[in-house]
């Protein structure tokens, strides 16, 4: 993102037992800060498995900040980034199981893989059963 606003979401789905299901990528709209790109990216990411009919979630995120927005007492934020909060909450406990939990950043290599490569792309990407080629190595 750094100084031009330009963000990307990226999200990968995997079974219960840990096998690759789906992964999603896309450029976002121009974003006013880290946090409220993280924000909109888990809005769309949420937005994505809804949309897949997925209703038990569990997602994982690397920005400590969200995880803790999300998670704990609702405090209202009245700014941009605010909205994009608000609206993964609404969307939230709109799955019948959704729990948000930290991980380290180098754990989350694939989903930065493929936030990565939508920078280069004009149009959201979808890849299901077969894992997309720039994350392949990892399986």
């Amino acid at each position: 993102m750094a100084a031009t606003g330009k963000a990307t979401v990226g999200a990968v789905l995997f079974n219960e037992e840990g096998g690759y299901v789906s992964a999603f990528s896309a450029p976002l709209s121009d974003c006013l800060s880290p946090l409220m790109a993280e924000a909109i990216a888990c809005k769309e990411g949420l937005s994505w498995l809804w949309n897949r009919g997925e209703r038990s979630v569990r997602l994982l995120t690397d920005c400590l900040t969200l995880q803790q927005y999300l998670t704990n007492q609702v405090v209202t934020v009245r700014t941009y980034v605010g909205y994009a909060i608000d609206a993964c909450r609404a969307r939230i406990i709109s799955f019948d199981y959704c729990t948000v939990d930290f991980i380290p950043r180098s754990e989350s290599y694939l989903a930065h893989s493929l936030a990565a490569s939508a920078f280069n792309s004009s149009t959201i990407m979808y890849s299901d059963d077969v894992p997309p080629d720039s994350f392949c190595e990892y399986f």
